[in-house]
This record gives structure tokens, C-alpha cells and sequence, in this order.
């Protein structure tokens, strides 16, 4: 006869006494629906681990004036370019059209 470890046996006799349970998620965090009570808790910790410090550098008033207009420029060309873009889609659907027509004949 053979000799079985006991520990092995006392798992064979346990192991239809133990069940699996079924995995919840359950988030921690407010604001993926977590408990509303975690948020203090987790900006603190993340303040705390939080290594990065603004940029303080002030701008001259020329700079800012430059950055200034040359938003206004980009956003000129911009609206522009979006104005032609139907235009020139219309034009397309008419020329094709004229040209279906044309073929046809």
C-alpha cells in the first residue's frame, strides 16, 4: 500500500466544501463610480506624489501681442479655408453632373 502525504488528503476532503465566488469590481475612485467619500482621500495622495511645478515665467507684453495676432491669423486662414471646402464640393457635384449630362447626349 501506498502512503499519501496527509495534507494531500485533507485537501482531496476539503475540496467540495470550498466554493468560488464570483468577482466584483468595485472602483474606488468618485468619479467612475466609486464612493463620493474617496475623493478628498485621493487628490491628497496624488498631490503628495505630485512632482511637477508650474511655469511661472511671466510674458512681455510684445509676446503676448504677437501670440495674440498670430492666433487671429491662423484662425482667419482657417475660416477661409473652411468657406471653400463647400464651395468647391458644390462646384464638383455641378461639374459632374454637367458632365453626366453631356455623355449621355
Amino acid at each position: 500500500m501506498k502512503y499519501y502525504n496527509p495534507l494531500f488528503i485533507l485537501a482531496l476532503t476539503l475540496a467540495p466544501i470550498c466554493h468560488a465566488g464570483q468577482l466584483v469590481y468595485k472602483p474606488l475612485n468618485p468619479s467612475f463610480g466609486g464612493n463620493p467619500l474617496n475623493g478628498s482621500f485621493l487628490l491628497s495622495k496624488a498631490q503628495a506624489q505630485n512632482k511637477h511645478k508650474a511655469n511661472l515665467e511671466q510674458k512681455s507684453s510684445a509676446d503676448k501681442l504677437k501670440e495674440s495676432i498670430e492666433r487671429a491669423y491662423i484662425n482667419k486662414i482657417v475660416k477661409e479655408v473652411q468657406s471653400v471646402k463647400p464651395n468647391a464640393l458644390r462646384i464638383k457635384k455641378q461639374l459632374d453632373y454637367l458632365h453626366s449630362q453631356v455623355t449621355k447626349s
